[in-house]
């Protein structure tokens, strides 16, 4: 018996949104990760 078998389907639905909502801020952070690695920036936070 498989796992998806075990579960009722309102669990999957949920499920389904939870996963989605996890790649969406998967998302977000590789976008603010590339921003805060633009030369300007860097230059900006490390001057004395």
């Amino acid at each position: 018996m498989s796992t998806r078998d075990t579960i009722r389907p309102s669990g999957l639905s949920r499920r389904n949104r939870i996963e989605r909502t996890i790649n969406r801020f998967k998302q977000f952070r590789r976008i603010a990760t590339r921003y805060e690695k633009r030369a300007e920036n860097y230059s900006c936070r490390h001057k004395s």
